[in-house]
């Protein structure tokens, strides 16, 4: 909440956070081992900093903040912007989002780590509840444990009999409140996935999505076991991906009339 009313400027919010108990709460977490470099303890530290910057330095609950020796690894708060700079139209877009389809038949190839690496790292910028980047996706390219995954992809039709690399997209539940859940770990899944599945497609590969049905509890915790993935994540979807064949099918998909789409009131 802080960070949006940085941009805002809602002074009377900033003027009203209890930044004591936050403070604390962050102390707590470093003195119980949480590493200083922790993601999660930076970024609410620099944004309490950005804070104390907007409110002249004033606030005296606030200015203890200064008294945590923490890595600055990268600044909170805002960012500003000449309209021109990022606000514009990106004609390659189009191109990529209608050119993008679910395909099921790849060469029997794993794709490299460095390769995946870039494809998250365009992906991460997926928007989020609160900018708590809850999602995870697990991979490899060690041929044994690429076959390990593979063996844990839901039956969808025997088309996982098809692909050769895989995917693992989880979200982080500890990330949100308790009351705050409202179902929020899928439908931020939800998100992080389409960015996912279009920079894959950006980076010269193919995709197929693969449902873990929510009603699914015994996939999931054998998925869960066999990964070694942690209680406080959900398993959000599996994605095949890889190079496509040469020549391959896919379903022709067509789309909805906008005007079914968008419903002008």
């Amino acid at each position: 909440m802080l960070e949006k009313a940085l941009t805002i400027n809602n002074t009377k919010y900033l003027s009203s956070v209890n930044y004591k108990q936050l403070i604390e709460h962050d102390k707590r977490l470093i003195e119980n081992g949480i590493a200083k470099k922790d993601f999660a303890v930076a970024d609410s530290l620099a944004i309490m900093k950005s804070a104390l910057k907007f409110l002249g330095g004033h606030d005296e609950e606030l200015k203890t903040i200064n008294e945590i020796d923490y890595p600055e690894i990268f600044k909170g708060g805002i960012d500003k912007f000449d309209n021109s700079e990022i606000i514009k139209i990106y004609p390659e877009w189009s191109e990529l989002v209608r050119n993008r389809h679910s395909i099921r038949t790849f060469k029997n190839k794993i794709i490299p780590a460095d390769v995946v690496y870039k494809i998250i790292d365009d992906a991460k910028y997926y928007p989020s509840a609160c900018n708590r980047q809850m999602c995870k996706v697990y991979f490899s390219d060690d041929p044994v444990k690429v076959q390990k995954i593979l063996n844990l992809v839901p039956d969808q039709f025997v088309v996982k009999n098809n692909i050769f690399d895989a995917l693992v997209v989880t979200c982080d539940r500890s990330l949100l409140g308790s009351a705050e859940l409202n179902d929020q770990e899928f439908i931020n899944s939800g998100i992080f996935l389409g960015y996912l599945v279009t920079s894959i497609h950006a980076h010269g590969l193919g995709s197929c999505l693969f449902q873990m049905l929510r009603r699914n509890a015994h996939g999931a915790a054998k998925v869960r076991k066999a990964l070694n993935i942690p209680d406080n994540e959900i398993i959000a979807c599996f994605i095949g991906f890889g190079e496509p064949e040469e020549k391959f099918v896919t379903a022709c998909a067509a789309r909805r009339e906008t005007e079914d789409v968008a419903i002008k009131i």
